[in-house]
């Protein structure tokens, strides 16, 4: 599944695609991609639109179209692929963006759960989905007091307590499993049990691993284990 990494590679790829272009068309092969709308109403609202940027949130996608904002959970399987003109198209393709020189963006889903919402950019701050997360673990990290206050407050194995999307979002288990690895605390511990010394070792590693990960797998086809 795409962990924060795999989804800011994701966002940098788009912007790198998509960024300061205009679309030709918006096409939706499987409609199960759709949150909400339907393929024509999300052509109607894109076309001819530009993309003025691409950010991650969390495991979250935010693609902005002058007043309209494309966000996308990737879930399981799903990834971004961008496609020249001419160049066959691989299978599961669920949805595209069509540029007018040819070039398609599509997002293929073996397992058929990633979702696209379309919504007025105005409303996204207040997407249940988005206001419910925590600070992005990478873009936001906490620092070792505020990460240690939140420690203190659950007796949860700090494990499952990383991966609280309403606690930090954007780690899911090979994440945190490789933070606590590095910062050398066993993940069954309970949050709550952790020295200062430990979560100021925490606090340093989370943004560290996550800035060595997304260099590590930075490229354009976002390889990640499903």
């Amino acid at each position: 599944m795409p962990e924060l990494p795999e989804v800011e590679n994701a966002a940098r790829n788009l912007r790198a695609w998509l960024g300061g272009r205009s679309l030709a068309a918006v096409e939706v092969p499987d409609t199960k991609v759709l949150a909400a709308g339907t393929p024509e109403e999300w052509h109607t609202v894109l076309r001819g639109r530009r993309c003025a940027g691409v950010q991650s949130r969390a495991k979250y996608l935010l693609l902005d179209f002058a007043d309209h904002t494309v966000v996308a959970h990737l879930r399981m399987t799903g990834k971004f692929v961008c496609l020249p003109p001419g160049q066959p198209e691989p299978a599961q393709v669920r949805f595209r963006f069509l540029l007018p020189d040819g070039t398609r963006v599509v997002l293929r889903d073996l397992r058929r759960f990633g979702r696209l919402w379309l919504l007025p950019t105005a409303a996204v701050a207040t997407m249940p989905e988005l206001a419910k997360l925590g600070p992005d673990a990478y873009l936001e990290p906490l620092p070792p007091a505020e990460l240690a206050a939140r420690a203190r407050r659950t007796r949860r194995a700090v494990k499952t307590w990383l991966m609280d999307q309403t606690v930090l979002g954007g780690l899911g288990n090979i994440c945190a499993s490789e933070i606590l690895f590095r910062a050398r605390i066993a993940p069954d511990r309970p949050a709550d049990s952790l020295s200062d010394a430990e979560l100021t070792r925490l606090a340093e590693t989370i943004p560290d691993y996550l800035e060595w990960a997304i260099q590590a797998q930075a490229g354009p086809e976002i390889l990640y284990l499903a």
